[in-house]
This record gives structure tokens, C-alpha cells and sequence, in this order.
């Protein structure tokens, strides 16, 4: 993959500067131009670039930390997810708000408080769909039984995980969730698609990153235009 290629299609309207330097190898200046940027208020869009400018120079350490930088922004802004979610879920979109939910636990697998509440609303969906008929009733032997909360292994998870170029965890995700879930065809058809793309190369930590940036900036302006 061609990841400066993918960052120059992302930001270029936003810093056509900085890449035309880079197209005349005037990659000093260039740098000199991203840390004074910086200077001026943090951006990851812009850490992102200038990880790439310095790996490119040769400077792989400060290349990385460029990038712990930028991942920790981005992380911070994706509490926008979690308010998201939470909002959805106080007016019963409960589908929506787990998929909020679920990006936000993607970005943030510490957070306790908000897997156990991703666990209740999967719980309250599962309930919600025995009540329809949508799933199959369980039998006499395993209504007996305690039932867990359902595991928050879902296709959704299983696309967050694949878009950030985690190809393992993305069939282990499916894999779990079609133990409990034979019958869902579209979720053993895509587990397919992944496991004939494992010999696939994946994402970089950049391309990963671009990804993320995009979703997050996408989902800060649309809070922005909520307020």
C-alpha cells in the first residue's frame, strides 16, 4: 500500500504546501514547516504527515513518537463516540448506540465502565429480539441455566477491526460471534472473504491512523452541527 499516496488524497487541499515541498525532496523544510504548525495548535492530521516526512528523512524514533502523539489525540476526541452512543441510547436507538459504543471500546479497550454498559445493551437487544422472534428461543435445558451477557463480539466489531487492518482479530471476532450465531449467512460469507484475504499485506500503523482520523473528524462535525 501506498501510504503516502493515501495521507497526500486525505490532506492535500488542507496542506498542498507541505506535499509540494515533499514533491521537490525539500523534506527539511518541509518538517520545519509541520513543527511550527504545531506550535500554533495541535492537529493530527498534521502529526500524521510529519511522521511520514521524518521517516522518510530517516529519523524512524521521532517518526514514532509523532504518531503516539497523534494516536493520543485522536483517542481523546473519540469520546465524541461515547456521548454519541449515549445519546442514541437514551432515546431507545439501541442498535445505533451500540455501534457507538462499540467504535469508541475499539479506540479505548480500557475503559471498564463503558464495556459493562455495551454489555447491557446487547443484553436488552437480545432480549428484544427473542420477544420478536427474530433469534431462536432457547431450549427448556438452557433456559434452566444462567445465561451471560451476550459477548460483544458482533459483525460490526469485527468491520472496526478489519478497517483498522487487524486481520486476525477481525476473524476471531466473526469466528466467536458465528459460535452463537450459526445461522447468519452473511456473517459466514464475509468470515470467508477474510480468511481468503489473509495473505494479504494490511494496513500500516498510518494508513490505520488515517482511517481513524477520518471517522473521528466526520463524526466531530457532526456533533459540531448538533450544538
Amino acid at each position: 500500500m501506498d501510504v503516502w499516496k493515501r495521507i497526500r488524497d486525505k490532506f492535500f487541499n488542507d496542506f498542498p504546501y507541505l506535499f509540494e515541498l515533499a514533491d521537490q525532496n525539500r523534506l527539511s523544510l518541509a518538517i520545519k514547516i509541520c513543527y511550527e504548525l504545531l506550535k500554533a495548535g495541535e492537529d493530527p492530521r498534521i502529526r500524521i504527515i510529519l511522521s511520514h516526512l521524518l521517516a522518510s528523512s530517516g529519523f524512524t524514533t521521532l517518526s514514532d513518537l509523532e504518531l503516539s502523539k497523534a494516536i493520543g489525540q485522536i483517542k481523546e476526541g473519540s469520546l465524541a463516540y461515547l456521548v454519541k452512543g449515549e445519546t442514541l441510547l437514551s432515546r431507545d436507538r439501541l442498535e445505533e448506540g451500540r455501534l457507538y459504543l462499540e467504535t469508541y471500546l475499539a479506540l479505548n479497550p480500557e475503559d471498564h465502565g463503558a464495556r459493562e454498559r455495551l454489555q447491557g445493551v446487547s443484553a436488552l437487544l437480545e432480549r428484544d429480539y427473542l420477544d420478536r422472534g427474530l433469534v431462536e428461543t432457547p431450549s427448556l435445558q438452557a433456559e434452566e441455566e444462567e445465561l451471560p451477557l451476550e459477548d460483544i463480539n458482533t459483525p460490526a466489531l469485527a468491520e472496526i477491526y478489519f478497517e483498522q487492518g487487524a486481520l486476525e482479530d477481525a476473524i476471531r471476532v466473526y469466528e466467536a460471534y458465528l459460535q452463537k450465531n450459526p445461522g447468519d449467512h452473511t456473517a459466514k460469507k464475509r468470515l470467508e472473504e477474510l480468511l481468503g484475504s489473509k495473505g494479504m499485506p494490511v494496513k500500516t500503523p498510518e494508513g490505520e491512523l488515517v482511517d481513524i482520523l477520518e471517522r473521528w473528524l466526520r463524526n466531530y462535525w457532526a456533533q459540531k452541527e448538533c450544538l
